[in-house]
């Protein structure tokens, strides 16, 4: 079942789920671990795509009224699909976000994108319409504190691709173009292109681009470096789709959808990787560490208003000190067997030997360079 990592109080602060943490620790037990999380406005059919991309019915909760049935952020654990090869023998965390743009707390949504961003390997956006300067403008709106949580900033603001980052933080960015009816085609050949170049050349500044449109496309391409775009067909006629919470059943969907949604299954695939921090694959229990860091952070007035090194660089030290921890306590359990109490004091080749065996045996904690070695 779907587990509620986050939630948003009466004023728009975020609060951190009760038994997130430990929850993360349990449910994500071994690497790697890849994260998705879908984000977009208010019903646009997020969670009815993470059901379908999964394959399993009502792993999130859908409706069929005109308000946004998820609050907060929600995660569901399953293990890594045979559709995403980084991931073999690992666990795929999949966030579910509250709709953006809800009328009664429109001022949380920065902060809730941002908690997406951070989090995840991949940052899926879901949306309506073609890639123009008023879509490009919100999607940087929304971003705005993830780009300072990521990528730092400048003195007035705009995102710095200068700026101090974390190696491995960064998500990806899937823009999903839903109910896409147009003709993907090159505005000067008029030859047909595919979606990764129709997202490339929107984020191109033209000659004459009004100031807005483009600190946009500087803020996005600043924090998301890595960039995909994937367009999905109408699943199915309006009186179908309005019959139901969430899609029809599969025989009554349209090929042309099936076949996109297989094609976003392939390139999720080849996006989605082991979720890291300065290099180095983060656990279950470093995932819910940084959760609740940023939840922290985020929950300031001035959130994220400088670039935050500590809570990257801390998810690395606990990590590195739960190593150190599990690799003491091995050595110390391989030792007490090979030298019991009742045969102390015991002769120095035999203490030698069987601290060469216990030290061979134990776990080497992964270096990490904020943890001196001794």
């Amino acid at each position: 079942m779907a587990f509620q990592l986050a939630a948003c109080d009466a004023e728009g602060r975020l609060n951190l789920g009760a038994g997130a943490v430990e929850w993360l620790s349990t449910h994500l037990p071994s690497r790697p671990i890849g994260v998705l999380a879908v984000v977009g406005p208010q019903r646009s059919g997020k969670s009815s795509l993470l059901n379908e991309l999964l394959g399993l019915n009502a792993a999130f909760q859908t409706s069929a009224s005109v308000a946004s049935c998820t609050k907060g952020l929600w995660a569901r654990v399953v293990a890594a699909p045979d559709w995403s090869p980084e991931l073999a023998g690992g666990w795929l965390l999949v966030l579910d976000t509250e709709g953006l743009g809800s009328p009664d707390a429109p001022s949380r949504d920065p902060q809730l994108f941002a908690l997406a961003a951070i989090l995840a390997s991949v940052v899926m956006y879901n949306s309506f319409g073609l890639i123009e300067d008023v879509a490009l403008i919100r999607l940087a709106r929304l971003s705005s504190v993830a780009t300072r949580a990521l990528c730092g900033a400048n003195a007035d603001g705009a995102s710095s691709p200068r700026a101090a980052r974390s190696p491995g933080a960064q998500p990806e960015l899937l823009w999903v173009l839903r109910d896409f009816s147009y003709e993907l085609t090159d505005g000067e050949s008029g030859e047909p292109i595919t979606a990764d170049a129709y997202l490339h050349n929107a984020l191109q500044v033209s000659p004459g681009a009004a100031s807005k449109a483009v600190t946009a496309r500087e803020a996005l391409t600043s924090t998301f470096e890595r960039r995909a775009c994937h367009t999905l067909p109408r699943p199915a006629s309006d009186t179908e789709l309005q019959a139901s919470a969430e899609l029809p059943a599969a025989a009554e969907l349209d090929d042309t959808w099936h076949h996109a949604v297989s094609r976003l299954r392939g390139c999720l695939g080849r996006m989605l990787q082991p979720k890291q921090s300065h290099g180095g694959a983060l656990d279950g229990a470093s995932i819910g560490w940084l959760l609740g860091r940023a939840i922290s952070a985020l929950g300031s007035p001035d959130a994220m208003a400088e670039p935050d090194d500590k809570m990257w660089r801390g998810v690395v030290e606990a990590q590195a000190e739960r190593a150190r921890q599990l690799a003491v306590a091995s050595y110390s359990a391989m030792l007490s067997q090979a030298v019991p109490d009742e045969q102390l004091p015991a002769g120095r080749a035999k203490i030698d030997e069987a601290h060469r065996h216990a030290k061979a045996a134990a776990p080497a904690p992964r270096a990490s360079r904020y943890v001196s070695q001794k």
